[in-house]
């Protein structure tokens, strides 16, 4: 499964490298684009329990199952990115946040 996503990804991301672009790919670190992108953003939970069940309502899984997909989950350096977004899980901050990432980008270049 997890080569047929990342040579699917790779295939996408080559046609987008022209331009402008957000790609959110949990894999992105492990790929040759890793040290192309100008601005690496890792968004993490601020709350694990309402990060769980949120999870568990979209994908109609069981706490079992969410333990063994975090188990296999990918533990990120947080000094290989550029910005770190605590999710607090609301529209607010969400605005907020995307108005901070939109100031740091346009200032940057």
């Amino acid at each position: 499964y997890k080569e047929f996503t990342y040579n699917y990804v790779v295939k996408e991301v080559d046609k987008l490298l022209t331009q402008d672009a957000i790609i959110d790919y949990i894999l992105l670190p492990q790929t040759k684009y890793w040290n192309l992108i100008c601005t690496k953003i890792l968004v993490q939970s601020s709350n694990d329990t309402q990060r769980y069940e949120l999870i568990k309502k979209r994908d109609n899984i069981t706490d079992e199952y969410i333990q063994k997909r975090e188990s296999a989950s990918i533990d990120y350096d947080i000094n290989d990115f550029d910005i770190i977004i605590e999710n607090d899980y609301t529209l607010d901050g969400l605005n907020k946040k995307v108005e901070n990432i939109f100031n740091y980008i346009t200032t940057k270049e």
